[in-house]
């Protein structure tokens, strides 16, 4: 039976964990803190097909198909709700909403377009300069990770999984055609494979600097009305999110800066919730009067494409790294595991597009390009332009 360790309990590494353990096995998950500690346990828990990237839709079903897995084994992961893009045409053009519209068709989800009289009744107390368009999809969720990570913590039990928090790892090294994983008080541990899902923590690990964008993820609850409490709102051209926490409280985000390290990004910074909050009441005159709840920041990192990696670290050829999500773990994660297990398990190739391979083949980067790789002209929500 193989062994294998996983270094990172976010809801990448702990799906992994999990799926790996149905491949009989023998998972070890090192965690620092506690399971699902950082950007995972303060995640909105949005799903959503109103995206723009051909392969965020097949992650993002992968990952669905397996939340409902879970669920079916009696575990309430998620509620249903609609969700609504907005974009300015006078800032965005008709050209982003042909991008996305195209898209939904080719994926076979249904859509309907708003503008005017009928995006106002749709989301009473928008302000509307004239120029808005709102399309909303009704396969959209949002789910709870702290479900989640109850569930992952009963399914570890079940498949044997050792979970080991508060759990710092010291060194990993490959010797002989073997993984030896040095951790503070568990010793030195010997495994057939390691794999790194740290996040921020494993671009630093991986030596993966400057192939690798690290900027902070900062969402913040807001005591108001929702719009609509059962529909999450995607703000493409304001670049923010808005999801219903409850029938009385709100999630928003984004606002993103650049990190020289992950440490620096678990404080959140003023300047992007007033920026958030700007963006929010713009939109939405009558949320002024809301009541900033709390404000939570984390670590996040993207590759230079925007998309996901996953394979050896280079020079290595039993030590891997995942990651990239992103500050979309909920809809990637459990798709890029499932890309890993095949590999590991089944022999299958990573796809070039996946791979950690692609990584060196970018010149450094000055900044993001993902809008001119892969979206021309328009926004895409989650990702930082420095």
């Amino acid at each position: 039976m193989k062994r294998i360790a996983i270094i990172g309990g976010g809801i990448l590494g702990a799906t992994l964990a999990h799926l790996l353990s149905l491949s009989d096995v023998e998972v070890t998950l090192y965690e620092k803190t506690q399971l699902f500690h950082e950007a995972s346990s303060k995640a909105a828990g949005i799903i959503t097909f109103q995206l723009y990237l051909d392969h965020d839709y097949k992650l993002t079903s992968a990952s669905l198909s397996y939340y409902r897995r879970l669920r079916e084994k009696g575990y309430e992961l998620y509620r249903k709700v609609n969700g609504v893009s907005l974009f300015d045409k006078a800032k965005d053009g008709e050209h982003c909403i042909r991008v996305m519209t195209s898209r939904l068709e080719n994926w076979g989800i249904p859509y309907k377009r708003y503008e005017g009289r009928s995006l106002e009744e749709r989301l009473p107390g928008i302000y509307d300069p004239g120029t808005l368009v709102g399309l909303e999809t009704w396969r959209d969720y949002v789910l709870d990770t702290g479900t989640l990570a109850q569930a992952l913590r009963e399914q570890f039990q079940e498949r044997g999984v050792s979970l080991l928090e508060y759990e710092p790892v010291l060194s990993i090294k490959e010797h002989n055609g073997i993984v030896e994983v040095e951790s503070e008080n568990n010793g030195v541990e010997k495994y057939d494979y390691t794999i790194i899902t740290s996040g921020p923590w494993g671009v630093r690990v991986a030596g993966l600097q400057g192939k690798v964008f690290i900027y902070s993820c900062q969402a913040q609850t807001i005591k108001t009305n929702p719009p609509d409490p059962d529909a999450s709102i995607y703000d493409y051209t304001d670049e923010i999110y808005i999801v219903p926490e409850s029938r009385n409280s709100i999630i928003i985000g984004d606002g993103c800066r650049p990190l020289n390290q992950p440490e620096e990004g678990l404080n959140p910074d003023q300047n992007i919730t007033l920026g958030v909050i700007e963006a929010l009441t713009t939109r939405f005159p009558n949320m002024e009067h809301g009541e900033l709840a709390s404000v939570w920041s984390s670590p996040c990192e993207v590759a230079m494409d925007g998309i996901p990696y996953t394979g050896p670290v280079i020079g290595q050829k039993i030590i891997f790294i995942a990651g990239g999500l992103d500050g979309y773990g909920i809809m990637r994660a459990p798709g890029v595991a499932n890309i890993l297990v095949d590999h590991l398990i089944h022999g299958e190739p990573i796809p070039w597009i996946y791979s950690t391979e692609k990584l060196y083949q970018y010149p450094k980067p000055t900044r993001i390009v993902i809008n001119e790789l892969y979206n021309p002209g328009c926004g895409h929500i989650n990702t930082c332009v420095f």
